[in-house]
């Protein structure tokens, strides 16, 4: 079988697999969450190994996650704001030919 080149892009998801990204990432930072109030360790696959990561240790992960979360409430927004504008009517009346203008 032979290997596909592929460049990955945010522009092939819709606003349903963002927010399915999104969900994923929220749950992601309530297991973070649950890691550091009971004490335990957060484990993350590394390099095809399994890592047990320490409170210290989820910093940098956590960070990065709610910048991600961030990012994809944005394009959610945009989403949203897309999908609005093609809704909205244009209900100024139409002149009749010939008329005059005010």
């Amino acid at each position: 079988m032979n290997a596909v080149d592929f460049i990955w892009s945010d522009t092939l998801l819709d606003e349903e697999d963002i927010r399915a990204e999104r969900a994923w990432q929220k749950g992601q930072l309530d297991a973070i969450g649950k890691a550091r109030q009971f004490g335990t360790r957060f484990c993350v696959v590394r390099d095809e190994k399994l890592v047990a990561l320490s409170d210290t240790e989820l910093t940098d992960l956590e960070q990065k996650g709610f910048a991600n979360l961030e990012r994809l409430d944005r394009q959610i927004a945009e989403f949203q704001d897309q999908s609005t504008a093609a809704l909205v009517l244009n209900d100024a009346p139409v002149q009749p030919i010939g008329a005059k203008q005010r």
